[in-house]
């Protein structure tokens, strides 16, 4: 079985991995191929401030440790059903369930009795065989720590039927000691006095414990990723980057491995004859035949996706809350990356948004680059001869509306604003039979987007208004003093089927001033234009956050009242849960899955509503990248006591 104190590190590391910090001197002598680094500087210090964070007390409430529990033993069952390459089953249980409960304690233990620093590398090293896992735990600690060594490679012993090499060798002062399946790769574990390190390549251990330098490979503190965190401005006792370079890498490998692009050659494969049989049979092949496998490295490149390097982010908890800072690191604007302006804009919220929205959002696109960029991509993948057809599918499309698509582009100034509203308590629950017949999720959407010239716009709408295109199911109305067109396909819809208890749609949109508004709901859109409050911009709290990240300059704003924003999703997540077994009879009859489907894996509405509240967060470009600032107050107060059996330990 799974520790729950096993899944709450898990859930841990990922909460560090999304939002944490940088520049650690020991950070960067991991691999340059590492893909994720996470550091602490003082791990008491962390778990501390993690247990008592409102998620860490979210985590000790009694129906999550049930949840967990539940999660737990479930995972276990379906690990312990995979026998290879393990010994047979004994009445003890299977041998994977023996090995995971073991390496489950033991970690456990390790993530209780770790003291001063800690750091993890999860990458990989080319060999001549290929890229071969490259994972190295770091951490300083007590005693029993090394005991850790002695019952995992016991169980590795017993449990794996395969057979391993012992392996014994030191790194400066450190020796290490481990089992290893091929010359360099295997499990070590070393030691010197309180300082502890784990890895699965010997190379890797060389490359971060060798102080003299003389090891080969470059380190992770030459990657771009690794030198944007030194441009961090907050402190913090904890650091992680995300490093996409090694996994853009890799991309050529595995297409190499796959069979090579489009084009190559391959002489032990007779394709080519396979091709051309195949061609003569269906006259439909056409050029097909002669394609191999996509060249994805050119496509991914085509995309601008290698223009970004990783993050790296750092994260501060506090009795008041926690406060993020994080970078994105970027170098030009290939591709789709040319969406992002080259500098920051206001970013003000529009009146429209009521003041009790749950969450808002606010950023900015290059819309007039779309096509150039469109163009750019389609000549990468397809080549110069496809140019063609792009341009003629847009002439088309231009000539069956009457306008002009670049026009339409130009047009908008690029700032997008969205918003979710707050949960109408009155509301009935989600009804998955009424999604599935095409009815909405209870959740409403709200967009609006800041045109330079509204002239192209109305133009757009005024076609698809007309009686060749949609005139029949728009509804052309005036709701306080704006001219709203309403999508009603049934015409006047019956009351039963109508929103907000019924399946039907009725979404709206409408120009307010600059801004074209799109709303999936027409009661929404009328009670946003005829509401005079001010808006969520006016406020005193909401103005208290976004000074908090810095004002409302910069290339996206966000703000979410987490509680009302989750509480939502779980209310349509629960009942989806309870109607996937019916909808799907194979998983439903399947009692090793229906851990899965207990609706009481979601927490309650209101018990999410009490342990998380509002945040807020706002991005800006950078030299290099995008830097996120972050501020999320605390909603439950310091715990004043740890009570026996009460903490998720991890």
């Amino acid at each position: 079985m799974l520790s729950p104190r096993f899944l709450a590190f898990l859930l841990a590391f990922l909460f560090l991995v999304v939002a944490t910090p940088a520049t650690q001197a020991d950070d960067a002598s991991f691999g340059e191929d590492s893909v994720i680094v996470l550091s602490v500087d003082d791990w008491q210090t962390f778990r501390t401030d993690y247990r008592n964070s409102d998620w860490g007390q979210f985590l000790r409430e009694p129906s999550i440790r049930e949840t967990l529990k539940r999660f737990s033993d479930g995972i276990g069952a379906l690990v312990s059903g995979v026998s290879a390459p393990y010994e047979e089953d004994s009445e003890e249980g299977s041998a994977p369930g023996r090995m995971m409960g073991v390496v489950g304690e033991q970690f456990a233990m390790l993530l209780k009795t770790m003291t001063g620093r800690c750091a993890i590398s999860i990458g990989y090293q080319m060999t001549p065989m290929g890229p071969m896992p490259n994972i190295l735990l770091e951490c300083h600690g007590p005693e029993e720590i090394a005991a850790m060594k002695k019952a995992i490679l016991g169980a590795i012993k017993t449990e794996v039927s395969e057979p391993l090499m012992p392996a014994n060798f030191m790194v400066g002062e450190m020796g290490f000691e481990g089992v290893e399946g091929m010359p360099g790769v295997g499990l070590y574990f070393g030691r010197n006095g309180d300082h502890f390190a784990i890895g699965t390549s010997r190379s890797g251990l060389k490359q971060y414990f060798d102080t003299e330098g003389t090891s080969v490979g470059a380190r992770f503190g030459s990657t771009p990723v690794y030198q944007a965190g030194k441009n961090l401005t907050t402190s913090g006792n904890h650091t992680s980057y995300l490093n996409f370079d090694p996994i853009w890498k890799l991309i050529p490998f595995f297409t190499a491995m796959a069979g090579g692009p489009e084009g190559t050659e391959n002489d032990e494969d007779d394709g080519d004859a396979e091709d051309a049989d195949r061609a003569e049979d269906d006259d439909d092949w056409g050029d097909e035949a002669e394609t191999g496998f996509p060249d994805v490295a050119a496509i991914i490149d085509a995309f601008g996706l290698t223009t970004v390097h990783g993050s790296v982010g750092r994260w501060t908890m506090s009795a008041d809350g926690a406060s993020s800072e994080s970078i994105i690191a970027i170098h030009g604007r290939k591709g789709i990356m040319g969406l992002i302006p080259r500098s920051n804009v206001s970013l003000a919220i529009p009146r429209i948004v009521p003041g009790d929205a749950a969450a808002v959002s606010m950023f900015r696109f290059a819309f007039d680059q779309v096509i150039s960029i469109a163009k750019e991509i389609f000549i990468a993948v397809e080549g110069e001869e496809g140019i063609s057809e792009f341009e003629a599918g847009l002439q088309m499309m231009s000539e069956q509306m009457g306008i002009n698509i670049q026009e339409v582009l130009d047009s908008i100034e690029g700032t997008i604003a969205s918003y979710t509203p707050a949960r109408d308590p009155d509301a009935p629950p989600m009804n998955p039979m009424m999604m599935m017949m095409g009815g909405g999720t209870g959740i409403d959407t709200f967009m609006m987007v800041r045109l330079k010239d509204t002239a192209p716009m109305e133009k757009v709408i005024e076609t698809l208004a007309g009686p060749e295109m949609m005139g029949a199911t728009l509804q052309r109305k005036e709701i306080a003093g704006h001219e709203v067109f309403v999508y009603d396909p049934l015409g006047d819809t019956p009351a039963e089927f109508a929103p907000p208890s019924g399946p039907a749609l009725k979404p709206a949109i409408t120009f307010d001033g600059n801004w074209f508004v799109f709303s999936s709901s027409e009661a929404l859109l009328t009670s946003a234009l005829e509401s005079d409050s001010g808006g969520i911009a006016s406020r005193p709290d909401f103005k208290k956050l976004i000074d908090r990240v810095g004002g409302t300059d910069g290339l996206l704003l966000a703000y979410a009242d987490l509680g009302d924003v989750l509480a939502q999703q779980a209310d349509i997540i629960r009942p989806m849960l309870g109607f996937l077994p019916l909808l799907i009879p194979d998983i439903g009859s399947n009692e090793e899955l229906s851990f899965l489907f207990d609706t009481d894996n979601v927490p309650s509405s209101d018990l999410i509503r009490k342990f998380f509240g509002p945040g807020v967060s706002r991005s800006e470009i950078i030299p290099g990248g995008i830097r996120t600032i972050g501020w999320y107050p605390r909603v439950v107060p310091l715990p004043q006591e740890k009570k026996s059996g009460s903490v998720v330990e991890f």
